[in-house]
């Protein structure tokens, strides 16, 4: 029942936050990742590539990310925030992910949407691209659209998301 009172409690705005935030903490991790990191797996097979890449104390935060790359494979991410293991997602596609651990105190979300805000022009000058402008109107009906799909399926993702 406690959980059934977590989980009545939990928002469909809260849903989007935590799911929004995920992947955009899996799209920073794997940016900083190809532009800074050890390879400590690569295994190359007929029909897929298993790559696995890890980084250390890059601003008090390490990563490790595992990827099966092919179009049935799956991935899976883990941050430490110093010693403490803050986050650990799976998934195959970054909309349908399984947290197995999302830790909510410490702030680390904050100092790691910071860490990515601040090296997003540093990482877009690694990379040699640019960036194409947000139609402001499109984000806000795409996020209206993303709300109410969330609200019809509240519980399924409650529980995939690790909120109880």
């Amino acid at each position: 029942m406690a959980a059934t009172a977590v989980a009545s409690a939990i928002t469909a705005e809260d849903v989007l936050a935590r799911q929004t935030f995920v992947e955009s903490a899996i799209r920073f991790v794997d940016r900083v990742l190809e532009q800074d990191s050890i390879v400590l797996r690569r295994k190359v097979h007929p029909n897929h590539t298993f790559l696995a890449r890890e980084l250390k104390g890059f601003k008090g935060f390490s990563f490790l990310l595992e990827g099966e790359y092919t179009q049935f494979g799956g991935s899976m991410l883990k941050v430490w925030d110093g010693p403490r293991l803050v986050l650990h997602v799976e998934w195959h596609e970054e909309k349908a992910c399984k947290v197995k651990v999302f830790v909510d105190a410490f702030g680390w979300q904050t100092r790691l949407t910071r860490l990515a805000e601040d090296a997003e022009a540093t990482l877009v000058a690694l990379e040699a691209g640019t960036k194409a402008g947000r139609d402001a109107e499109a984000a806000k009906h795409k996020r209206r659209e993303r709300l109410a799909e969330i609200e019809r399926s509240l519980e399924e993702h409650t529980k995939r998301l690790a909120f109880t």
